[in-house]
């Protein structure tokens, strides 16, 4: 989903005015928009996603990289999630909004707040003296198998001697 998207530099509801902005980018360096502490933006763009590369019973996600730093996302009008947290990637798990287009035709939205208490707790934008916020780094879909292993993790206790190792997947 990365290239040109459109940016708005106002809610998602009431957008003022569209204007192509490059993606991953921010929104003051790569747009040149100056957006007030706090105010949201807005993000869309349309994508095709043929039924027959999302075969009956797999998952699809949306996953981006980096939004800084707060977010909500919405496809074809339904919200599906949202992020706090500027550099860390996130998954969405998108399949439900999907379904509402048979033509494969689907519309993802973004609204972003750059400022907010976790750009204020992580010091990014008075680091860089600018407002750090946008889709800073890749988005995309993902197509999964109804079954899929996303994360595997182990963790060890030694007691009196003894180890145990237990196994946790996600």
């Amino acid at each position: 989903l990365n290239g040109v998207w459109n940016f708005s530099s106002g809610p998602a509801g009431t957008p003022t005015e569209w204007h192509p902005i490059a993606v991953p980018s921010e929104y003051t360096l790569g747009g040149g928009f100056r957006i007030p502490a706090g105010q949201p933006v807005s993000y869309t763009r349309n994508f095709y996603l043929p039924a027959a590369q999302a075969p009956a019973g797999a998952r699809v996600k949306f996953r981006a990289d980096g939004c800084y730093s707060q977010c909500t996302v919405a496809v074809n009008g339904r919200p599906v999630g949202g992020h706090v947290g500027g550099f860390t990637p996130f998954e969405l798990d998108i399949t439900t909004a999907l379904a509402a287009s048979a033509s494969g035709e689907h519309q993802i939205t973004i609204e972003l707040v750059g400022q907010t208490f976790a750009d204020g707790m992580a010091a990014g934008s008075r680091y860089a003296a600018h407002d750090l916020g946008g889709i800073t780094r890749k988005v995309y879909l993902m197509i999964l198998p109804s079954l899929s292993i996303a994360d595997v993790n182990y963790t060890a206790t030694i007691n009196g001697g003894a180890a145990t190792v237990a196994a946790g997947v996600t």
